[in-house]
């Protein structure tokens, strides 16, 4: 009997690839009493439009802590990026493609990388990734946001980097939660980085030149850094993040609104929860009014549309609801 436990929410998505089936396909650690075996995959790409969960033997990826991958518009997965290479859809390191950033934990940061394509050049996708480094005498934090270039055309449809660690930016930054969103022009992305410990975040874009920083900006208190995500909402409206520091000092859950002109956010709110774990995140349902929180072994569900920004911790009433925490075969 195998399980699979699935700890962050999982979200469809829909707020970086519209209609198209870019992320229909997630790859994900697995693990075993034996250790790591084969990789564990969540597939929304069905006739039945029912996700599909299957074990593929045939690869061995180390996705413990970075997981970003990326389909093709008709759902077909094409790469995955795991903190350290890029691997094509055999389940080999694509050409050029390793070797990334100057150091790594295990294979990275959570959310520590994401991948998107570039517009009007159907073949071609940019890969934001983040390294990082020590801190002082204890702790590390993020610390460099780079970018790569995957060419799908090259090698029969297997891929090949054409362009790898291209430097953008440095800074002292929150573990990973690289979050992306369409533009409001229908063309370009905007990307946003949380500072560590900080209420700054820091915002790029992404256009068909690939990319570049934009703007640094404060609002609301001060955020924790810690394991969790960061996540817009499909229509683009409002940005969460959801951090777990530890045991002790708790999670901090943040949400603001969003304006994908500008790029500016705005109208901060924030939960604390007073007990830490080590998982956790944030994810909006597709129609934008319904925000999930996961923590510890629960959902927690806010229904943005009668609350407004009013957002209220779970002791003051949140709906919630058993999380589903493994599949068997």
């Amino acid at each position: 009997m195998i399980k699979i436990g699935i700890f962050f929410i999982c979200s469809l998505g829909l707020q970086l690839y519209a209609q198209e089936k870019h992320d229909f396909v997630w790859p994900f650690a697995y693990e075993t009493t034996n250790g790591p075996s084969g990789v564990g995959v969540l597939s929304f790409n069905t006739i039945s439009g029912i996700p599909e969960v299957y074990h593929d033997l045939n690869k061995t990826i180390n996705y413990e802590l970075t997981c970003a991958s990326v389909a093709d518009s008709f759902g077909r997965f094409i790469f995955s990026y795991n903190g350290l290479s890029i691997y094509d859809a055999s389940g080999e390191t694509m050409e050029n493609g390793d070797s990334f950033g100057e150091w790594n934990l295990n294979g990275g940061i959570p959310e520590g990388g994401i991948i998107l394509p570039v517009f009007k050049k159907g073949n071609q996708y940019i890969l934001i990734h983040e390294t990082w480094s020590y801190l002082g005498t204890w702790g590390t934090a993020g610390n460099k946001i780079l970018y790569s270039i995957i060419d799908m055309s090259r090698n029969n449809g297997l891929g090949a980097v054409t362009s790898k660690n291209i430097f953008v930016f440095s800074d002292t930054l929150d573990y990973g939660k690289i979050a992306a969103v369409r533009h409001a022009n229908g063309r370009d992305w905007w990307i946003v980085v949380p500072k560590y410990d900080s209420n700054i975040y820091f915002s790029f874009i992404v256009t068909p030149e690939g990319l570049r920083f934009y703007d640094k900006q404060e609002g609301g208190e001060v955020n924790r850094a810690g394991f969790g995500q960061a996540t817009f909402s499909p229509n683009g409206k409002y940005y969460a993040k959801f951090s777990t520091i530890d045991e002790t000092a708790g999670a901090y859950f943040d949400i603001y609104d969003f304006d994908r002109c500008t790029g500016h956010l705005s109208n901060h709110h924030q939960i604390f929860f007073s007990n830490g774990v080590l998982s956790g995140g944030v994810a909006f349902s597709p129609n934008s009014q319904f925000l999930y929180i996961s923590y510890l072994d629960h959902i927690y569900q806010v229904d943005l549309n009668n609350t407004g920004y009013q957002l209220y911790p779970a002791e003051s009433g949140l709906r919630k609801t058993p999380i589903i925490r493994q599949h068997e075969n």
